[in-house]
């Protein structure tokens, strides 16, 4: 049923493209199987295979996908019906009504469209026919071009760019404070012998909805120095307070152009 994903998931060399889970084990299988809770038998035979499911990284986040599957899914309420949530498209969540599952047959899919007149619309006829549909609409958001290079893979790290990777592994940083203006103060630590000229660092706010990053100047943070820095981050969709910043992983070859510690002067 899903032969199409597994082909792409052997085709594609780049690392962290798609993320998946990899077959159930077995006390997973055992739960799904033996599970009373209505599903979709194609989505449940999905879970099987991939478990949670990340597909079609985007280009323009450091970590965000463009289809989501979760291997299990959750309550969700509305004003008209109980949802099961079990998905994301482009940042729409995807759910299945409650009244209409069985533990046989496919079932809608639905969608939370956001916008002035917010609203649940029907995206596909079943799980199949959505996960296809989104996932063909994701893959036409890279050019010919680009999906070449993902196919291929991305060339090794050079030298230089290990480098960064190491420095960067020493470099310490905390939240102290709020500035006067909204912006956020950073207290920058630099453990390693280079200076770098940007820091990569990951914002998001409790509820998880925002999920993105700010480059946090440190070009004036020199080896072995401590600083304070600011910056504003989400201020006009976030309130200050409500911002949670976090590490990102120490970047791959993958990771060009999503880190900005890569943008490095030729004397350094």
């Amino acid at each position: 049923m899903f032969e199409w994903l597994q082909a792409e998931l052997r085709e594609i060399k780049t690392n962290k493209f798609h993320v998946v889970d990899g077959p159930a084990g077995k006390r997973l299988r055992k739960a799904i199987k033996t599970s009373k809770l209505a599903a979709p038998r194609a989505y449940k035979d999905f879970a099987l295979q991939f478990g949670n499911a990340n597909l079609y990284r985007q280009d323009d986040y450091v970590d965000r996908y463009h289809v989501v599957v979760l291997a299990s899914m959750r309550d969700a309420e509305h004003k008209e019906s109980s949802l099961r949530w079990f998905g994301e498209y482009a940042g729409r969540s995807a759910y299945f009504k409650e009244e209409l599952l069985n533990l046989e047959d496919d079932s809608p899919v639905f969608e939370w469209v956001v916008g002035p007149y917010s609203h649940l619309q029907q995206a596909a006829d079943g799980f199949v026919q959505w996960l296809e549909k989104r996932c063909q609409s994701a893959k036409k958001k890279y050019t010919k071009r680009r999906w070449k290079e993902l196919v291929s893979g991305p060339e090794p790290l050079t030298a230089k760019e290990q480098q960064v990777v190491k420095a960067r592994s020493k470099f310490r940083w905390r939240v102290v404070g709020i500035a006067k203006n909204g912006a956020l103060r950073f207290e920058v630590k630099n453990d390693s012998a280079i200076v770098l000229p940007y820091l990569t660092i990951g914002v998001d706010n409790e509820q998880r909805s925002i999920r993105g990053a700010i480059f946090l100047p440190t070009s004036d943070v020199r080896p072995g120095q401590t600083k304070i820095v600011e910056h504003r981050c989400y201020k006009g969709y976030l309130r200050p307070e409500e911002h949670v910043a976090f590490d990102f992983p120490a970047p791959g070859p993958e990771d060009r152009g999503r880190y900005a510690e890569f943008d490095l002067p030729n004397n350094c």
